[in-house]
């Protein structure tokens, strides 16, 4: 987990906020200590962070989520779980609100997702078609053509090779 540093969470809420934000103060929850960068921080600890917008005096905090062995081994895991609880916290009364919900880059640099609806992925272009076309000739015939099982043979071939033979 990269260094947060008060610049880059101060440039983060002016972009969620849409308001100039003085970042005054950051904790680590658990500790007494106030920073302005947090070397080491690590996922599954909350940092409070105090600030000023318009002339008034807010708080914050940023939640990660460790990896772990209950659902939560995988980044796109706890991308999913934080991006349930941004929903979810808005709607459950009496609840802590979610402001919104952020990507940390490698460089610590700090990107607001939590107004996204659905998300894309960008790819190079290859010629062909989406194997799911095939898929779904075969679930409507209920029979795969011979061409279907030498794909199916190229796939095993692809998913048994030595991933570092691979790279080359």
């Amino acid at each position: 987990m990269p260094d947060l540093k008060a610049e880059e969470i101060q440039r983060y809420l002016e972009g969620v906020l849409h308001r100039s934000v003085t970042v005054s103060r950051m904790v680590v929850l658990g500790s007494e200590s106030a920073t302005h960068e947090v070397k080491g921080y690590g996922y599954g600890v909350p940092l409070r962070v105090d600030f000023q917008v318009d002339g008034a005096c807010r708080t914050a905090v940023f939640h990660t989520m460790s990896p772990s062995p209950f659902g939560h081994e995988h980044m796109s895991d706890r991308a999913q779980q934080l991006l349930w609880d941004h929903c979810a916290f808005n709607h459950l009364p009496n609840h802590v609100r979610s402001l919104d919900v952020c990507g940390i880059q490698p460089d610590g640099r700090l990107i607001s997702i939590g107004k996204a609806e659905e998300f894309c992925l960008l790819t190079e272009y290859a010629e062909g078609e989406s194997y799911s076309h095939d898929l779904s000739r075969i679930r409507d015939t209920g029979a795969p053509a011979a061409v279907d099982l030498t794909r199916a043979d190229a796939s095993c071939d692809y998913l048994s090779r030595d991933p570092q033979e691979a790279r080359q």
